[in-house]
């Protein structure tokens, strides 16, 4: 029975889930929410989580979620080809259309559409420096991340758990302890995506609506130009109760 550990932090936070694979899906075991000291080193999270986890987790299989902010995105389109050819292709393309990349930046990308002549593609890159943080992280915890995975995506994938084959144009707001992340989903896959920043507030506190209404309306007009033609017509929100 393979057993997991999920990893995600903020500036103000770390969150962890450890679980279990069962029939049918995932079993979760533990769960913890510890907070972060301002300006927190990665060395300094990575004791964290071995403090937390301890000795338990040795053995089980580790997925790190990065924030949206932390990564740079851009939808690309090329010929159609054979998906073999398309990493070398994607990853061309991507140096001459990114701001800032280099040949040592981790790239990775899912396909958006494809048809007989063209293929859509949403790529994302990594900086070396904050690969190297990730690392640090995993280093000082003891641990090594067999995955890393856009926290976005995570939250899409989760949502399709539940509402199963749906085809709504939707947006999922996935809210932290000073951040959300903003999601644009069509047919089930992701096609945009941002972090905002939200006034840190305490667990038993409010959650800032307003701002939070606000950041929504914005992410809706920013994807449209994306969408094609439809319109987000359902907000789904992710947080505590």
């Amino acid at each position: 029975m393979a057993k997991y550990l999920a990893i995600e932090w903020d500036p103000a936070e770390l969150r962890m889930v450890i679980g279990r694979s069962r029939v049918g899906g995932i079993s979760i075991d533990e769960t913890y929410a510890i907070p972060l000291a301002e300006g927190a080193t990665p060395e300094a999270i990575g004791e964290a989580i071995r403090d937390a986890v301890g000795a338990g987790a040795k053995g089980v299989e580790t997925l790190i979620a990065i924030p949206r902010a932390s990564v740079e995105i851009r939808q690309i389109q090329l010929p159609a080809a054979p998906p073999d050819e398309m990493p070398e292709m994607v990853r061309f393309q991507a140096m001459r259309q990114f701001t800032t990349i280099g040949d040592d930046w981790p790239l990775d990308y899912v396909e958006l559409d494809r048809s007989n002549e063209n293929v859509q593609v949403l790529a994302s890159v990594i900086s070396p420096e904050t690969f190297r943080d990730i690392q640090k992280v995993c280093q000082s915890s003891d641990r090594v991340a067999e995955h890393l995975c856009l926290r976005p995506f995570a939250s899409a994938e989760l949502l399709k758990e539940h509402l199963g084959d749906d085809k709504t144009c939707r947006l999922i707001a996935d809210v932290m302890s000073s951040s959300a992340d903003l999601g644009v989903m069509v047919n089930g896959q992701i096609v945009f995506m941002r972090t905002v920043r939200l006034p840190a507030v305490a667990p038993d506190a409010e959650l800032p609506v307003q701002g939070l209404m606000g950041e929504i309306r914005r992410t809706i007009a920013a994807a449209s130009n994306q969408l094609n033609g439809e319109q987000v017509n359902a907000v789904t929100l992710f947080g505590t109760g």
